[in-house]
């Protein structure tokens, strides 16, 4: 949540500003257009708001801070949204007194102020084709930022993430997932475990999406605990068991092959024909859903990595002792049960 109130600076007479801001080495977002962010606000009638990147090498123009990339962004209404901002929007020469590149600075000091400039393919004036984005710093990106900036009033928005689009027509596979509602808390996981970037970049990707129905079935403590920052690592280990580099279609598919996942092991896939296909024992309830980056394979059971115990081994040598394998059952256990490779407690986890 980022909320207060911009007031005007005596000295400056004229409004401040408020910001937000993260910093870490981003992905690559070259090949996108645009950047995302999904929001919902109270005062969605604010026109302060802006979104700021940075990156080595920048050229800095303002009186404020270091140099980056800014531009301005409204929002339609209070309730959640994903507000694109084009790439061309932004510009690097804007003002530190209204975070805008269309403004021409006060006086100072008896010399004349500054006049600032848009980007030439922004629609807006004055401009120049110097100050548009420059795309060898999308692969550098270290810094982003949600300003509150030159327009006097309370301003509150609340953000759930801030990622790469395009405007090609197909959405990213985050993106995606936010239009299916089955998926809802895949995507508060993604959020949670700061996988939100990773999955908007160019990719490609195939992700195995688990339905909301799938998180379930497990523990709800065991989903609370796994959202919470300190058990991030274990999260982000169970999702990146659910992606695979690379554009993996069903067609793709051999009867049966391990193939490596982003998290570092395996899982099983198996093409039963019209029986459909199973990922560790999940059935793939939709299949090739296409995105601009990828792939997403809709299945009903949340995949959990596998341990290296020798009493959970998922081969077709279970078949020796009656268990089939397409069930995603292990071999048994010394007490004579059987214990599930892929969908063994959680909770052992947390």
């Amino acid at each position: 949540m980022f909320e207060g109130n911009c007031a005007i600076v005596g000295f400056l007479n004229a409004p401040g500003f408020a910001k937000i801001e993260g910093s870490k080495t981003y992905v690559d977002i070259t090949g996108f257009d645009s950047i995302s962010l999904k929001v919902k606000s109270s005062t969605p009638s604010y026109q302060g708001f802006k979104m700021a990147f940075t990156a080595p090498g920048v050229p800095k123009t303002s009186i404020f801070g270091g140099g980056s990339y800014k531009a301005d962004f409204t929002l339609n209404g209070g309730d959640w949204q994903v507000v694109k901002i084009p790439l061309t929007q932004f510009s690097y020469d804007w003002s530190g007194y209204t975070g805008r590149c269309d403004t021409l600075d006060p006086p100072n000091f008896g010399q004349a102020g500054q006049q600032h400039y848009c980007c030439s393919d922004s629609g807006s004036e004055p401009s120049k084709p110097e100050v548009c984005v420059d795309s060898k710093y999308l692969s550098t990106m270290n810094q982003i930022s949600v300003w509150a900036e030159g327009v006097e009033g309370a301003f509150n928005i609340e953000i759930e993430y801030i990622g790469a689009s395009s405007s090609s027509g197909e959405p990213t596979i985050v993106e995606l997932a936010e239009t299916v509602d089955s998926l809802s808390t895949l995507v508060g996981a993604l959020v949670a475990g700061d996988l939100v970037d990773t999955l908007s970049s160019p990719g490609p990707f195939t992700v195995f999406a688990p339905v909301n129905a799938a998180f379930g079935k497990l523990p709800e403590a065991t989903i609370s605990a796994l959202m919470q920052p300190e058990n991030k690592d274990k999260l982000v280990d169970i999702l990146s068991y659910h992606v695979l580099s690379g554009q993996i279609l069903s067609k793709d598919l051999e009867a049966s092959q391990r193939v490596a996942t982003v998290e570092g092991t395996e899982v099983t896939v198996v093409s039963l024909g019209e029986r459909g296909v199973r990922v560790n024992g999940a059935h793939v309830t939709s299949a090739d859903v296409l995105a601009s980056n990828g792939v997403v394979h809709i299945i009903d059971k949340v995949l959990i990595p596998q341990t290296d115990s020798p009493y959970c081994q998922y081969h077709p040598g279970c078949k020796a002792v009656g268990i089939d394998p397409l069930d995603g059952l292990c071999c048994p256990v010394a007490d004579g049960t059987r214990l599930s490779c892929c969908d063994w407690d959680i909770t052992d986890m947390v």
